[in-house]
């Protein structure tokens, strides 16, 4: 169910707030369009809204947050068991920074 939905010039921008369940909410932030209202629930599928560039965002981009029980989690973790080898070891790439 969208619990928050917030349409700003600057933090997070155009943002939706979803619970999922009691403990656990999802923030999909810098939005273009929002296509749903408060208290919607939502379906597995559904269009929610356009990746934008709204708020203090320096491109188009999707801000993607999940928090279970007010903590927040990686979101990596939702979608690993779908990810081949490859792509795994290519996240763990572009995330190491080099030290001199």
């Amino acid at each position: 169910m969208v619990i928050e939905k917030k349409e700003l010039k600057s933090g997070y921008g155009n943002y939706l707030i979803i619970s999922t369940q009691e403990n656990i909410k999802i923030l999909f932030a810098h939005l273009d369009t929002i296509q749903v209202d408060l208290n919607d629930k939502i379906e597995i599928g559904q269009v929610i809204g356009t990746v934008g560039n709204s708020g203090m965002s320096t491109g188009t981009h999707l801000h993607y947050e999940i928090w279970i029980d007010e903590n927040p989690i990686d979101p990596i973790f939702t979608f690993w068991d779908k990810l081949n080898r490859e792509t795994i070891e290519n996240i763990y790439k572009w995330n190491i920074i080099p030290y001199d």
